[in-house]
Order: C-alpha cells, then structure tokens, then sequence
C-alpha cells in the first residue's frame, strides 16, 4: 500500500523566534511514499509568503491546481527533499527553488507544463523539470484521446504508441 500524503502548515506571524521544527511529509509507504504536504509561511511585512514541499527524501507526488491557492496570491516557492510537484493548472509564483532530489511534472492530462516566474528561478544538481512519457496516450481506432502530438494508426504500417506534445509516437509492430 501507497503511504499517506503529508499535511498542511500554514504560519503567519508578524515576527517568529520559533526554532523547532515543522514538517509535512509524505508516509513512506510499501510501494510509493506519499506526496509531500505544503509548509505555508508569511512573516510581518513581507511582500509574499514562502511555500515549501520537503517530502523529507521520500519520492512522492502531490498534484497542485488553482483551487490549492488563491488565484491572487503570489508566493515564492521551494521544491525539496526528493519531492514531486505535478501541476495540473498554470501558476505564477515570485521565486522558484528546485532543490537536488526534487521534481516539477505536470499531470498527463494533455496540459502542457506553464510556470510563471516573476523573479529567479533555480534549479539544483540533480533536480529536474520533467515531462518525460507525459504527452497525449496511445490512439486507437476507436479512441477519442486525440490532440497535438496525438499517436497515430496505419492499417499498413501497424500503431503507434502515446507521443510528445508535439512529437510523433513509437511505432508497434
């Protein structure tokens, strides 16, 4: 069985002297670790607030959409400790920091992978922003899981597997 997925942490504080620790990580879980929860922090007068996921070395996934946070709310963000973020919505944040370990995906929805950075971002040794195997599926004759980058069916040639977002399936024989 899969592991549970981490919480949530929300902080405001006009100034913090609070030196113990916070987490919100993932279960580890027989098979797949749970995905990292969000540590939410805002301090005083800062103009943003700050968003961790530190799923504390375990690979896990959490899927984000713009019902996770208000659509106005800007935030600098921070991927750590082998988490996994999946986007299934565009989002715009001040900052970015994809620390080793750590991944940015989307879902495999057929939405493509939008992130709005209005300051620096960086990413780590080791860390990625990753799409791989994430493109339209397979098509079939029957299907209706058409779009760019969609797999394709020859009578004379055999199938074609799931493609890119703009690339054209692995033929199957």
């Amino acid at each position: 069985s899969g592991g549970g997925g981490g919480g949530r942490i929300a902080l405001y504080a006009g100034t913090m002297s609070f030196l113990g620790a916070t987490s919100a990580a993932g279960g580890p879980g027989g098979s797949e670790a749970g995905g990292a929860g969000t540590i939410f922090t805002r301090l005083g007068a800062e103009p943003v607030g700050r968003l961790l996921l530190d799923n504390a070395g375990r690979v896990g996934y959490t899927h984000f959409s713009s019902t996770n946070w208000p659509p106005d709310q800007v935030f600098a963000l921070t991927l750590a400790g082998s988490a996994r973020l999946a986007l299934l919505t565009p989002m715009t944040v001040s900052q970015f920091d994809i620390s080793t370990g750590a991944m940015l995906t989307h879902d495999r929805l057929g939405q493509p992978l939008r992130v709005n950075v209005l300051g620096t971002m960086w990413v780590g040794t080791g860390a990625s922003i990753n799409v791989d195997g994430a493109g339209y599926i397979g098509n079939s004759a029957n299907s209706t899981n058409l779009g760019p980058g969609f797999g394709l069916v020859s009578s004379l040639n055999g199938c074609f597997g799931g493609a890119g977002y703009g690339g054209e399936g692995g033929r199957h024989m």
